[in-house]
């Protein structure tokens, strides 16, 4: 069984894919006898997608009961538009609810669109990008004698 949490928001039914990409940043370069090489460097942050449906109602596969979908698309968007990062947790557990692995991560949202088809009555489906966040900022040393501080 899988749980997808986008912060404190368990998806109301498990997707049935995710995708995680790892780009990389190295270069290449040509060299005068017609040779290359690579200059290897950090990866690019890790990019997550996946589609999750959205039902009408209840059903016998929805890991929660307790939110229609206007909660979720309002939740959603609201994690989107206050510019902050959050958890994205998978947890993976077999039958007893044994956990395997987790997935835990601090992401943004970079996309999301929602699609609704006449075949699929009143479910939606959400198409949701997300891209790791890293925390960043200056550091400042404070130098007394041979002794240097580092305050974050």
């Amino acid at each position: 069984m899988y749980y997808f949490y986008l912060g404190n928001m368990i998806l109301p039914v498990t997707p049935k894919a995710v995708t995680f990409t790892y780009g990389g940043q190295n270069k290449t370069y040509s060299l005068i006898d017609d040779g290359e090489i690579n200059i290897l460097k950090k990866g690019k942050l890790s990019e997550i997608s996946f589609d999750f449906l959205l039902p009408a109602g209840n059903y016998a596969f929805k890991t929660t009961n307790n939110s229609g979908q206007e909660t979720y698309l309002k939740r959603i968007k609201l994690l989107k538009d206050q510019k902050k990062p959050f958890q994205f947790i998978i947890v993976r557990s077999s039958s007893g609810m044994n956990f395997r692995t987790f997935t835990n991560i601090k992401v943004s949202i970079e996309d999301y669109g929602i699609k609704e088809e006449a075949d699929n009555g009143l479910r939606m489906t959400v198409s949701i990008k997300l891209k790791e966040f890293k925390p960043y900022g200056t550091k400042r040393v404070s130098v007394k004698g041979n002794v240097a501080t580092i305050q974050e």
